[in-house]
């Protein structure tokens, strides 16, 4: 039986791609709700991207205030119901203590109790996407989230972001009038990361095979790791590692003919703005692109070669099993075709 809401929190309190792929309960929830008011519990650095999304009406920032003022503040929302995508103690105790009715979360956590509605899954397991297990979210409600379709993302850009951004870039010597592609190397310690030489590998492949800008970006601790993939790249390379604002970013990439990046944000955020992405993912179940690939058919994803590694393999050494070259050959299923190179220049 669907429950009767009008006023619903969800709370994911995690990272980018994380909260990115919450989104599809938002549209799930416009569904069945159509008239509720939709809010979103998330920390600061991931609110600047959601805030103005047309399917959240609020955004709640989670580490601004004291405990004891976010609990008033929550409470005095009144919220029907409430879902934990994320669960941590501290949520499910602020949802429980803030007195709303329906509180949804995982069932094998401790704290699992403070819940009204438990989900019995390990995500861990990695047996579906993990926009799934968050939509699986939602039966507690009565609500069947395969009835609206396959989850899908989108963030939209305004003029004067997007504006913004092509100012940065311009500013910085970018050149528009060839295909960008942007090389995200760091994931912020969220998964394995494709190693820096093979970043600098595929770079020069891109350089000798193709009329293209290479703009490598990243956040403003990652700038001397993008500079020094710069110079190892050479020519045609541009950092904007930290030039940009979350929302500006996000403008910048939708400009983009490709994405290479690891499993982090940014590959998630190009495939909610429509551009191509290339990604390098870690073949563990908890890191699989099975439950972490970004939400668009415009992808190539790349993962270890088990079977020429060995079972004793570091991370870094499978990683580096991924050649810069299948990277290339993935890069160029993305590139315009008149900005292929003829056999003559080729030397072919």
């Amino acid at each position: 039986m669907r429950e009767k809401l009008s006023n619903v929190l969800v709370a994911r309190t995690d990272r980018l791609g994380d909260v990115i792929l919450t989104l599809p309960v938002f549209a799930a929830l416009r569904e069945f709700f159509p008239q509720a008011r939709l809010s979103f519990l998330l920390q600061s650095y991931t609110a600047e991207l959601i805030e103005g999304h047309p399917l959240v009406d609020e955004v709640i920032r989670c580490d601004v205030l004291p405990r004891s003022e976010l609990l008033r503040l929550v409470r005095s929302k009144m919220f029907d119901a409430a879902i934990a995508a994320y669960p941590t103690w501290s949520v499910a105790w602020l949802l429980f203590r803030a007195r709303i009715p329906i509180r949804v979360g995982s069932g094998y956590r401790p704290y699992s109790l403070l819940f009204t509605h438990r989900r019995y899954e390990h995500r861990h397991l990695a047996l579906q996407h993990e926009s799934e297990y968050n939509l699986n979210l939602l039966c507690a409600l009565g609500v069947d989230p395969l009835a609206i379709g396959p989850p899908q993302v989108s963030l939209p850009i305004s003029a004067t972001l997007r504006r913004e951004s092509l100012e940065i870039a311009a500013h910085a010597g970018v050149d528009f009038s060839k295909p960008v592609v942007v090389i995200h190397p760091g994931s912020g310690g969220s998964a394995w990361d494709w190693p820096l030489e093979r970043f600098a590998e595929l770079g020069k492949l891109l350089r000798a095979g193709h009329d293209v800008t290479i703009v490598i970006t990243g956040s403003e601790s990652e700038q001397s790791i993008a500079e020094h993939l710069v110079q190892m790249i050479g020519g045609s390379a541009f950092s904007l590692a930290g030039k940009f604002t979350l929302k500006q970013l996000t403008a910048f990439l939708s400009n983009a003919s490709v994405v290479v990046a690891n499993s982090t944000g940014p590959i998630h955020i190009a495939a909610a703005v429509g551009t191509a992405v290339v990604g390098l993912y870690p073949n563990v179940p908890p890191m699989t692109p099975r439950r972490w690939s970004p939400l668009t058919e415009k992808k190539q994803i790349l993962v270890p070669h088990n079977d020429k590694i060995s079972i004793r393999a570091t991370p870094h050494e499978q990683m580096m099993s991924i050649s810069a070259e299948e990277v290339f050959r993935a890069v160029e299923l993305f590139l315009p075709r008149e900005n292929y190179p003829s056999p003559e220049s080729r030397g072919e």
